[in-house]
């Protein structure tokens, strides 16, 4: 019965193998799913890389995957099973830092909402921790990622699955982002992203964004094929005023220029009502 699945829900509570487990797992079997459309898993990174080391699911549309960890995300094999599985390259990723979580939605070839490929949650209330597994997933994923032309990244306030999309104080974002300590993360986080031309900065990410790309230069190498940065403000959620965030993002497209690199800067106000 087991091979004619077509979605499969795996939910391990951490009372069942610790807080933060990272301890390998062995004595796996191999199982290969030929009808399986939907994987949906909440465990820790440990049992995850067990999981998808075990099994091979040719027909895979949608993998869905709920981090539990408390200390960080390892998860080499995540980046096996998504380049053995999806054969149809990856061109947009959705990135959503929420104040309890992050998340990641990776989506192929359609754009519609429902075509996502790929749903990642890490949920850690310490930003350092959120922001340092996201880039070390990336980093894995980056052969993945290459063909990847649309970054879109926000910070939605904690009443959004209420329906209401707020930007609360900096757009849920804490201080400690805009300090340069954050910067180096930030800046390995997009990396991988080398094919990416248009660049979506929303409101909820807008000011420490614009605050930490304002100090030292993006190396060349970050990025290389921008060529569109669309950036959305609100000036009442944000810590400093429109015409700064604006400059600062002005003052990122004129560094690459000066690269070599022109980009188109486009900067809009919109407002969001609670």
């Amino acid at each position: 019965m087991i091979p004619q699945l077509e979605e499969l829900r795996v939910v391990f509570p951490k009372e069942a193998y610790g807080r933060g487990s990272h301890e390998p797992l062995t004595g796996r079997s191999h199982i290969v799913l030929p009808h399986l459309k939907t994987i949906d898993i909440c465990c820790a990174s440990a049992w995850i890389e067990a999981f998808l080391a075990a099994i091979e699911a040719p027909a895979l549309d949608h993998l869905s995957i709920r981090f539990t960890d408390d200390d960080g995300v390892s998860s080499p094999e995540l980046a096996n099973f998504i380049s053995r599985t999806f054969a149809s390259p990856f061109t947009s990723v959705n990135l959503v830092f929420r104040g309890i979580d992050s998340q990641i939605l990776i989506y192929g070839p359609s754009l519609a909402r429902e075509s996502w490929c790929v749903y990642l949650n890490i949920g850690y209330p310490a930003y350092d921790v959120q922001l340092a597994s996201v880039s070390d997933i990336f980093t894995s994923l980056a052969s993945t990622l290459s063909s990847v032309t649309s970054l879109q990244m926000d910070g939605w306030g904690s009443d959004y699955f209420n329906g209401i999309r707020r930007y609360d104080d900096y757009g849920s974002i804490p201080p400690e982002w805009y300090q340069e300590d954050e910067r180096d993360l930030f800046y390995s986080m997009l990396e991988p992203f080398s094919g990416v031309d248009t660049l979506y900065i929303n409101p909820g990410l807008a000011d420490p964004v614009g605050c930490l790309i304002s100090g030292e230069p993006l190396e060349e190498d970050v990025l290389p094929r921008l060529v569109n940065l669309r950036v959305e403000l609100d000036g009442k959620k944000f810590k400093y005023k429109e015409d700064e965030i604006s400059g600062f993002f002005q003052k990122f497209v004129n560094e690459r220029e000066q690269m070599g690199q022109e980009v188109q800067l486009d900067v809009s106000s919109i407002c969001y009502y609670a």
